[in-house]
């Protein structure tokens, strides 16, 4: 939701964006509450020469502070327990991420991130702040978006999606240059936007309706208006595998703010907009994508919100293959296989790698494991080499199901989003 540089008006039911149908309300029973709730926010502060140039990192943190408290107060008072899994902002951007509180502890590996693109790639008016962690064992990545407006712009907006895609979470940028750790940022390049298993760029693109000038006459209904959109036009790159739910909405830009009427002094458009990619063996649902244009008291915008349900396949597909207990047995036999043969770092760790990736610990148990080691200590058993100690102080050591995994990729890249390392780095 871009608020327009003003916090959100007492007027508008800011809950019903975050939680929607979820909420009770008389007459209708909520729904199950999601697992995830992901807050992005443009212009929570007026994008002025003082914000953007002038403003301390205190007078951010701030505004930040200011938007998030309103939107736990909403969380809570939906009666759902939510933990935060993190906050990045920058300027008028603001992300956070929510999970609920008894699954929070499923959540690892957050890092964090800021690509500027205004003014020279300097200012922070427009951009990106980046999001990424594990949940579940499934590897998400979250970027909230501003890109440059104006009708004519397209091709900038789409040097602005290149560079955000490019650097997010790297050390370097693509103009060689240092990207330093700084604060949360982790900017170690050992993950990848668009290289996670599911991927959400959401936000204000400004993407505009693609006519001859903003005078133009738009007739017929509004959905009629989306064969001009740009993006559905296919002049927007940098997004190829980036999908999007059917729009059946009217443009979220431009309102006369308090009124749920267009304002035709500028041509309207579909700016604000939610986008996911998933890898194999994941798949995005989406259930429902709209616009809430009764929230009109404080934006020209109306804010945008997508229920989605993403569905590991990876799983479902090896449990019709294989029950739990012959694969248990099976990747126990493995492992003494390859450990005794000592390819520790090669096959053993592909091993748990694919097996994890399937049945996230409901088979490869610390015990099984352990069992293995024992065996192969056995006297009575004999061995060409003996296990890499390495691989054994691991195995021993572990004291719960292996975490979950991704298979093994020919790419410079695992499927986790992770920049590709040591073949036993996993095990780090």
């Amino acid at each position: 939701w871009n608020l327009g540089g003003r916090p959100v008006s007492e007027k508008d039911d800011f809950g019903a964006l975050l939680l929607g149908d979820s909420i009770p309300s008389e007459g209708r029973p909520a729904r199950r509450p999601p697992d995830m709730c992901v807050v992005a926010l443009q212009e929570i502060v007026e994008l002025s020469v003082g914000n953007i140039f002038l403003a301390t990192d205190l007078e951010e943190e701030m505004a930040h502070a200011a938007c998030e408290e309103r939107v736990a107060k909403e969380l809570e008072r939906s009666g759902h327990r939510y933990d935060k899994v993190g906050s990045v902002g920058m300027v008028g951007l603001f992300l956070l991420v929510y999970v609920r509180q008894e699954l929070a502890d499923q959540v690892t590996d957050v890092d964090r991130d800021r690509v500027k693109t205004g003014v020279f790639n300097l200012a922070g008016n427009k951009g990106a702040v980046c999001l990424r962690f594990d949940f579940g064992g499934v590897s998400f990545s979250f970027l909230n978006v501003h890109l440059h407006s104006g009708r004519e712009n397209q091709a900038v907006r789409n040097q602005d999606i290149d560079g955000i895609m490019r650097n997010a979470f790297q050390a370097f940028s693509t103009r060689g240059g240092s990207r330093a750790p700084r604060g949360n940022f982790g900017r170690e390049s050992m993950f990848i936007a668009s290289r996670h298993h599911v991927a959400f760029v959401l936000g204000d693109f400004n993407f505009r309706l693609d006519l001859p000038s903003e005078e133009s006459v738009l007739e017929g209904e509004p959905l009629t208006w989306l064969v001009h959109d740009q993006l559905r036009k296919g002049l927007v790159t940098g997004l190829d595998d980036f999908l999007e739910a059917d729009i059946d909405f009217n443009p979220s830009y431009r309102y006369h703010v308090g009124s749920d009427a267009l304002d035709m002094r500028r041509l309207p458009a579909w700016c604000d907009r939610i986008l996911h990619k998933a890898r194999p063996g994941f798949v995005v649902h989406p259930k429902r994508y709209g616009c809430l244009r009764e929230l009109c008291y404080t934006s020209d915008h109306r804010p945008v919100f997508a229920d989605v349900e993403v569905e590991d396949t990876r799983r479902s597909l090896f449990v019709r293959q294989w029950s739990m207990e012959n694969v248990r047995i099976w990747f126990v036999e493995k492992s003494m296989s390859f450990l005794a043969k000592g390819d520790t770092c090669g096959h053993f760790g592909g091993m748990c790698n694919f097996i994890s990736t399937y049945m996230e610990g409901c088979c490869c148990r610390s015990s099984d494991m352990l069992s293995a080691v024992e065996k192969l200590r056995s006297p009575r058993r004999k061995r060409s080499s003996p296990p890499s100690p390495r691989t054994a102080e691991v195995i021993a050591s572990s004291s719960s199901p292996v975490a979950a995994g991704t298979a093994i990729s020919s790419d410079s890249l695992n499927s986790s989003g992770r920049a590709r390392s040591a073949p036993d780095a996993r095990f780090a």
